[in-house]
């Protein structure tokens, strides 16, 4: 009897401990907070091209619905925001907010926020001076972005460079959370 109830208790103790979560690195930890970031993002994306084609749909001929991306990926930045306070070195989060701000920057057919703009640029451009640790898809990707907000016709953008990062000027090193950026 007393050996199959030391049996049980090893079997408890070993089950809490199998079940007990295991420390895991900040890096570790951003990683993953980034997979989580970028599976959100992609969901709202979705959400957002719906949202879009819905409000047309009931407003033919407005420009209903073409905000929605400014109004979207709060949660995203605030998980990416994580992510890169736990590993400022981890280009894939900071490739992940530059998509995200470059996708709120748009205020709506033809207009964009200069902010947002110089905040996606940033983090792209932190991707590109961490090349070493960038995977090459990550890299051209951020190569990409820099190039299509330089070719966003200055019409089109609303602002100027001059009017963000007023209480942060080493954010535009791409070393800043995200935000921190904006």
């Amino acid at each position: 009897m007393k050996a199959l109830a030391c049996f049980a208790a090893v079997a408890i103790a070993t089950t809490a401990y199998a079940q007990t979560p295991k420390p895991i690195s900040e890096a570790e930890y951003s990683r993953r907070v980034t997979a989580i970031a970028e599976e959100l993002f992609n969901s709202e994306k979705k959400a957002a091209e719906r949202w879009r084609s819905d409000a047309r749909a009931s407003e033919p001929g407005t420009d209903a619905g073409d905000a929605v991306d400014n109004v979207l990926y709060e949660d995203v930045i605030s998980l990416l925001d994580d992510a890169l306070n736990a590993d400022p070195r981890n280009t894939h989060a900071h490739l992940m907010a530059a998509e995200v701000l470059r996708a709120k920057a748009r205020e709506g057919e033809g207009a964009y926020d200069i902010c947002y703009l110089v905040d996606a640029r940033d983090q792209a451009n932190a991707v590109i001076e961490g090349a070493a640790r960038a995977t090459a898809a990550d890299f051209k990707r951020a190569k990409e972005l820099v190039a299509d907000i330089a070719h966003i016709p200055a019409g089109e953008i609303d602002g100027k460079e001059s009017d963000c990062h007023d209480q942060d000027d080493d954010a535009s090193a791409g070393s800043a959370t995200v935000a921190e950026a904006h």
